[in-house]
């Protein structure tokens, strides 16, 4: 059964949810289900978790992100993601790329919010005198969807990066973190 909200121009399949035979049967028991109550168990009651690793790198990967100052860019970034209705479950990174784990808020779409995230840190970053040897972020970024099972181990990784990069340089990384998205790689990517 399709409910339509004429009001608000909208349209849900009830039975598509988990909640769905319940709600089906309470629509279907009101002659004239109101707009009200529509929009209560169909719209404001959506549940979604987008759990997103993300990866960006400085310009040609150079270390450009002083250690002791990581701190602040990780704090502005997640001012960042706050201001977006997303939030930040994991951050941490080396001198030449972020990593992220985000839950990205149903309304906001991945790029445009790591558009902002690059975009604003960018011209902080810039301006602040700390940051002296910032040239800026490279064009693209890594991004792949991560189950609730894996959020746990994803953020292990992104907590121990500079660990892990004692032994391990940023390309073989990102390659590896390529192969695991099953995307194709190309040395010129995240530079």
């Amino acid at each position: 059964m399709r409910q339509t909200c004429r009001r608000h121009d909208i349209v849900r399949n009830p039975a598509s949810s988990v909640r769905g035979k319940e709600l089906t049967e309470k629509l279907a028991s009101r002659q004239d289900a109101s707009c009200e109550y529509f929009l209560y168990f169909c719209i404001i009651m959506s549940k979604v978790k987008a759990l997103y690793h993300i990866v960006f790198c400085t310009k040609g990967r150079r270390m450009t992100i002083p250690p002791e100052y990581k701190e602040e860019l990780y704090r502005f970034l997640w001012r960042k993601i706050q201001d977006n209705n997303c939030k930040l479950l994991r951050v941490g990174g080396i001198q030449n790329h972020v990593h992220l784990l985000i839950d990205l808020h149903p309304s906001v779409a991945l790029a445009n919010l790591v558009k902002v995230l690059k975009g604003t840190s960018s011209s902080w970053m810039k301006s602040d005198p700390r940051f002296r040897l910032f040239e800026g972020w490279a064009a693209d970024y890594y991004g792949c969807t991560v189950s609730p099972e894996a959020s746990t181990p994803v953020c292990e990784y992104i907590k121990n990066q500079e660990l892990h990069h004692n032994s391990r340089d940023t390309d073989d990384e990102i390659t590896g973190l390529y192969r695991y998205a099953d995307l194709r790689y190309d040395e010129r990517d995240l530079r």
